[in-house]
């Protein structure tokens, strides 16, 4: 993946069209001698050469002539680049020059005012707000051209509620990507607007939303009754279904609720979200989410998993810190036919018999199930298919290690794991062909010969042996 570099510009610093660009070498001009400079130089030639430069100084080669900021308005030469940006008042300028150069991955530091003028200059890609303090339920109502967004971070935004989630879903309807972890204010009436108007996300991220229910999830999968009575009283009060109880859904406005932030916001920014209304042929679901991330959910339970093994699409599940996971709502995994990476970290319930559920999962290929204490042994045919096995601090021994087929294992990660000797070290390195990295920290049962015949793997690329004790 490219790396997103990082820059800011500086609005108050004018270009300088006096600058005469420094000579290089002196030419031949008929019988006359000139001295050649910067600007002889093929336009082409300076973008390629400017574009061997960092971010920053880009940015300043783009202030120093009116020449030289002509050629750093080449879109090409800000591939890939992320603008931090405070938002104060007055920034229209570097709006612009956001927008010229083609920049639409944007980080928002700080925001001392609405999202408005930036997305209303900027046609951005990418929008960033983790950890953003002042972002609001009104900060989000406030954003203008979002149809270009297809990834937006949300993360510890811990003001918003279930109002931002409605501007979200009338305006980023190309939405892929959506980061909500640590919003705390989100609950399941959230989940059925996003089942409801954002069914291309790929990727939804969900962790340490400690309001989240098994209902959440049911409204993910599709499964969503609207005449259910609690439904279909936030359906009303957000308009999106017409009360015949509601006088106010008689006369045409709004149903209140969210619709009233809205129609309320729209006398001053022109710019009320308008969703269809949704009736018994409306479609919910999640039909193209290809990662799910759970971690922290504490209230999901059993239940969840059978709402998410009707997710077809699904690829990698993050279950980890859900204690109220057991081994048999696994066995509703077998349903999804693309799941490569399953976390099951510090799930508590957890033992044996989950590996044993879960091996009817063969395209299963990462697996971690770190720190569930009650896993001491290996499923034979779940473990042939791995490439990732994560057993930090599990009661594995060399016997468990023995007993399966590694053949396919990459990453091997044993810390903590104290009933690890170098029989079992050795057991490895006959089995794992493939072995790139081995974690061993902790591991006090080892010694120098067991590391001496895991270090004889070829493949081996990293073992890290922090804290261990010979």
């Amino acid at each position: 993946m490219m790396r997103m570099e990082q820059f800011s510009f500086n609005p108050y610093r004018e270009v300088d069209t006096s600058f005469e660009p420094a000579s290089l070498v002196p030419v031949m001009e008929g019988k006359n001698m000139r001295k050649l400079n910067l600007t002889d130089i093929y336009p082409e030639l300076l973008t390629q050469i400017f574009g061997y430069l960092d971010t920053r100084d880009k940015s300043r080669v783009a202030q120093c002539c009116q020449y030289f900021n002509e050629i750093c308005k080449n879109r090409q030469m800000w591939k890939g680049t992320e603008a931090r940006l405070n938002l104060k008042p007055n920034q229209n300028p570097i709006y612009q020059s956001l927008s010229v150069r083609g920049v639409s991955n944007v980080q928002v530091l700080s925001l001392k005012r609405s999202l408005r003028d930036l997305t209303s200059h900027v046609p951005i890609k990418r929008l960033k707000l983790s950890g953003c303090y002042n972002v609001t339920d009104y900060s989000l109502s406030s954003t203008v051209n979002l149809d270009t967004l297809v990834d937006l971070d949300l993360s510890l935004c811990k003001q918003i509620t279930d109002l931002s989630l409605y501007s979200i879903v009338g305006k980023a309807k190309n939405l892929q990507k959506l980061d909500l972890g640590g919003c705390c204010n989100l609950t399941d009436r959230g989940l059925l607007l996003i089942s409801y108007g954002l069914r291309n996300l790929v990727k939804l991220d969900l962790r340490s939303c400690y309001s989240l229910t098994d209902r959440a999830l049911a409204y993910l999968a599709g499964e969503v009754q609207i005449n259910e009575p609690k439904t279909f009283n936030f359906l009303a009060k957000v308009g999106l279904i017409d009360n015949p109880n509601c006088v106010i859904c008689k006369r045409g406005g709004s149903g209140g609720g969210v619709s009233s932030l809205s129609s309320s916001s729209s006398s001053r920014s022109s710019n009320k979200v308008v969703l269809p209304k949704i009736d018994e042929m409306t479609k919910f679901g999640m039909l193209k989410l290809e990662t799910l991330v759970l971690q922290d959910c504490q209230k999901i339970s059993d239940t969840s998993l059978d709402y998410i093994s009707r997710i077809p699409s699904l690829q990698s599940l993050n279950l980890s810190f859900c204690v109220n996971i057991t081994d048999n709502g696994l066995k509703h995994l077998k349903k999804l036919p693309k799941l490569s990476e399953l976390n099951l970290r510090s799930c508590d319930n957890i033992t044996d018999t989950a590996l044993v559920n879960l091996k009817d999962c063969p395209t299963i290929q990462h697996l971690d199930v770190s720190f569930c204490e009650k896993i001491c042994n290996l499923n034979y045919h779940l473990c042939r298919h791995l490439r990732t096995l994560s057993l930090s601090a599990c009661d594995i021994s060399d016997s468990a290690l023995m007993a399966v087929d590694l053949a396919a294992l990459e990453t091997l990660n044993l810390g903590q794991c104290r009933k690890i000797s170098d029989l079992g070290l050795r057991a490895i390195a006959e089995k794992c062909g493939r072995l790139k990295y081995i974690d061993l920290y902790g591991c006090s049962g080892v010694s120098t010969k067991g590391i001496e015949a895991i270090m004889g793997l070829s493949t081996l690329k990293h073992v890290n042996l922090g804290l261990w004790k010979v």
